[in-house]
C-alpha cells in the first residue's frame, strides 16, 4: 500500500515540474462489466452444482471522469486520473413452489467507487497505445437491490449495505487504446483488485472489472 501511495506522490511531483512539457487534459466515459471473484464466486458455484437453479452474472455499470496526460518523451506518458466507477455483482435464483409455479428472485449489489489511477502509456505505433499501472479506489456507497416476481408481479426493495465493506481497494489495471489525430480516443482495459471487498477479509472476494471507454484529449 505504501508503495502505491509513493508512486502516486511521485506522479504529482512530476506533474508540478512538467508544466513546460505541454501537459494535456482530457475526459472519458464508458461502460463496465464487473464481478466479484474468489471465495464468493466459489461458494455460489457450489450452490449451482448442488441445486442447478442459482445463476451468477456480471454487473453492468458505467464510469466517467477526467485525467491528465504528462509526456515524458515522444512515445511515453503518465496519465493520472479521477474516475467515478460502478462495480458489483448479481445473483438470480429460480424456485418452484409447492404447486410448481416458477418464482424468480434477483439480488444486485452495485458498488460506487472513486478511482485514482496512474497509468504509464506507451505509443507502440502511430495512434496505437498500451497502458498499465496501479489504481487506488475509495468506496463511496454500496447498494443492494432485491427483486422477486411471479406471474409478472414483482416486489422490489433497495438497501444501503455500506457496513462491513472495505472502503479502500488497490488494483492494477492495463489495456489497449487508439488515439485519433483530433484527440478522440477509444480503449479497452481490465482492472484486477487485490483487497477483499469485505472489511474483515473473511469472505475473500475481489473486484474484477472490464471497461470499454471513449474519451477526448484537449490539445
Amino acid at each position: 500500500m505504501k508503495k502505491i501511495y509513493m508512486t502516486m506522490l511521485l506522479a504529482l511531483g512530476i506533474s508540478a515540474m512538467a508544466v513546460a512539457q505541454n501537459i494535456s487534459y482530457g475526459v472519458k466515459a464508458g461502460v463496465n462489466v464487473s464481478d466479484w471473484r474468489g471465495e464468493a464466486s466459489a461458494s455460489i458455484q457450489d450452490l449451482i452444482d448442488l441445486a442447478g437453479f442459482v445463476d451468477t452474472k456480471p454487473n453492468l455499470g458505467f464510469h466517467v471522469g477526467g485525467f491528465m496526460v504528462i509526456p515524458l518523451n515522444d512515445q511515453v506518458s503518465l496519465e493520472p486520473g479521477l474516475i467515478y466507477t460502478q462495480r458489483g455483482m448479481q445473483v438470480t435464483e429460480t424456485l418452484d413452489d409447492m404447486i410448481f409455479l416458477p418464482i424468480q428472485a434477483k439480488a444486485v449489489v452495485k458498488s460506487h467507487y472513486v478511482d485514482l489511477p496512474l497509468m504509464a502509456k506507451v505509443e507502440v505505433a502511430p495512434g496505437f497505445q498500451v497502458f498499465a499501472g496501479p489504481q487506488v479506489s475509495y468506496l463511496v456507497a454500496n447498494r443492494l437491490k432485491t427483486k422477486a416476481g411471479i406471474f409478472g408481479f414483482n416486489v422490489q426493495e433497495n438497501f444501503n449495505i455500506d457496513a462491513g465493506f472495505r472502503k479502500m481497494d488497490v488494483a492494477v489495471a492495463g489495456g489497449l487504446g487508439y488515439e485519433f489525430a483530433n484527440g478522440a480516443n477509444i480503449s479497452a482495459s481490465y482492472e484486477h483488485g487485490f483487497n477483499p471487498v469485505d472489511e474483515g477479509g473473511f469472505f475473500k472476494a475481489y473486484n474484477r472489472t472490464f471497461k470499454a471507454t471513449v474519451g477526448f484529449v484537449l490539445k
